[in-house]
């Protein structure tokens, strides 16, 4: 996908005017299944003795 970052709204306006004729929520329903999901965590790994931690 080109532009992930336009909300569902303006998706719609853009491809209403080029004729589409389906519902808003229709559409809500395709961008969801299609547009990449944002990663929940990251994990970290560090290399023995590059972090230390004290308490």
């Amino acid at each position: 996908m080109t532009y992930p970052e336009l909300s569902a709204v303006r998706v719609y306006d853009k491809i209403a005017a080029e004729g589409y004729a389906g519902g808003l929520s229709t559409l809500r329903a395709h961008l969801r299944a299609v547009r990449p999901r944002p990663v929940a965590f990251q994990r970290t790994e560090y290399a023995p003795g590059e972090v230390g931690q004290v308490d």
